[in-house]
């Protein structure tokens, strides 16, 4: 909430596109405070992380930032369906404590970078290096969960791929002992599940990745 490390946590857009009642830092903006029917205050989020299963092989989907736009999209639910095929999630739509919870996924789903920015104001390299510590962090608590550093699927070719094939952020990622091992097609200005599914699957297949649960009996708690 402090974070000095870019201009993009401390520059706000000027128009919410998900129109929620904003009392958050734009850092946090994914998770959308708005009022719902039952409930006075709820934040929402898209993709809920539940670790009570192991899929192999272990990796996180990476995106380059949080949306900068609505909240969730069309794209977000086109997304999850492709994850669902896979055995990667569920549909959850309920309420955990103060949250609405689209979909509870098995594989993290996270961004490269942590804050929104401005919708028009281009990524660059310098940003993703600033906020590098930030994602190296969740790959160490996965790594104190699983036991070992998941690997990356980039999500996007030409936007998220790019910037984990930075010189300095490869050196990072050596560093902690994990790659990027595939790409799928990012998500953005989907309109079409079947289409966008069917891609996502090319994606794998010319990867060779599969999916499958393993045992979970052997994994510890995060303390």
């Amino acid at each position: 909430m402090n974070c000095r490390r870019c201009e993009f946590s401390q520059r706000e857009p000027k128009h919410y596109n998900s129109k929620p009642e904003w009392n958050l830092p734009p850092q946090f903006q994914f998770w959308a405070k708005n009022k719902f029917p039952c409930k006075k205050d709820v934040y929402y989020t898209m993709y809920q992380l539940n670790p009570t299963r192991w899929v192999e092989p272990n990796v996180v989907f990476v995106s380059l930032r949080p949306s900068t736009g609505h909240i969730p999209s069309i794209s977000d639910i086109i997304f999850a369906n492709a994850l669902i095929k896979h055995g990667l999630a569920k549909e959850r739509f309920n309420m955990d404590g103060d949250r609405f919870v689209y979909y509870e996924t098995y594989v993290l789903v996270t961004d490269l970078i942590c804050c929104r920015g401005p919708a028009k104001e281009m990524v660059e390299a310098r940003h993703v290096e600033a906020c590098i510590g930030h994602f190296i962090k969740q790959l160490e608590i996965l790594k104190e969960y699983y036991g070992k550093i998941p690997k990356i699927i980039a999500i996007g070719k030409s936007i998220t791929e790019p910037k984990l094939k930075l010189e300095s952020v490869k050196k990072y990622l050596q560093e902690v002992g994990t790659k990027v091992i595939g790409t799928v097609p990012h998500y953005g200005r989907q309109k079409n599940p079947e289409e966008y599914i069917k891609k996502f699957d090319e994606a794998l297949n010319k990867n060779r990745i599969t999916f499958k649960s393993v045992d979970f009996g052997h994994l510890r708690n995060i303390t």
